[in-house]
């Protein structure tokens, strides 16, 4: 369990970053072309986020001794926003 608890800890400070730069960014605002690149890359972090987040919650249930969705319900249903990553944890019940 450490090493999903890690991963979750390293995709929320990847996030986290990406957040401060966007601000740095929205104060210089110039560089058109750099904040096309930060969509892009904001999006592909946030979809890394919920994902790990999914394999975190269930491979924290699976060493509790309970039963776990593997793979969980963010990977399953290809989960990219964070309404998505509600949804798909909300219908986990349904996937055990």
């Amino acid at each position: 369990m450490e090493i999903a608890g890690s991963e979750h800890l390293v995709e929320q400070r990847a996030w986290q970053r990406l957040a401060a730069f966007r601000m740095r960014a929205h104060v210089l605002q110039h560089l058109p072309a750099r904040n096309h690149r930060h969509e892009q890359v904001e999006d592909e972090e946030d979809e890394h986020l919920y994902h790990t987040k999914g394999w975190s919650r269930e491979l924290w249930i699976e060493s509790l001794g309970m039963k776990a969705v593997i793979p969980p319900p963010e990977e399953v249903k290809k989960v990219e926003t964070a309404i998505g990553a509600a949804r798909a944890e909300q219908a986990r019940g349904q996937m055990l």
